[in-house]
């Protein structure tokens, strides 16, 4: 048996519960932002699965903005955001971008990953 000093118990019965609980108020912040992305009056700005999250803004400035709210809000709640897990992907209809376009997150530079669609 150990103990756990942080977080939630890994495999725990009620850990998904609880983590949920505990990072319902980030989703809210996000929604209420209102930045992001919405279909037909319904928030998919960010989804999440397990411990994972992803943060969906039709332009690099309100991505941003989600990315400094996340930040906030970790500093807030003691959550620490993995640097090494973290990508930054843009999708384009054009491979005109000139420059790189970099975010920031935690005091850290992020390069965009752009992706072209026809």
């Amino acid at each position: 048996m150990f103990m756990v000093n942080c977080g939630v118990r890994q495999g725990g019965i009620l850990s998904p519960l609880f983590f949920n609980l505990y990072v319902d108020d980030l989703i809210i912040a996000l929604q209420t932002s209102g930045l992001g992305c919405y279909v037909r009056n319904t928030f998919f700005g960010c989804m999440m699965y397990a411990d994972d999250l992803i943060l969906i803004s039709p332009t690099i400035s309100g991505a941003q903005k989600m990315l400094n709210i996340c930040s906030l809000f970790g500093s807030m709640n003691d959550i620490v955001f993995n640097p090494d897990k973290t990508v930054c992907m843009a999708v384009a209809n054009t491979k005109h971008i000139t420059g790189t376009l970099y975010t920031v997150f935690h005091k850290k530079l992020y390069p965009f990953i752009f992706v072209y669609k026809k």
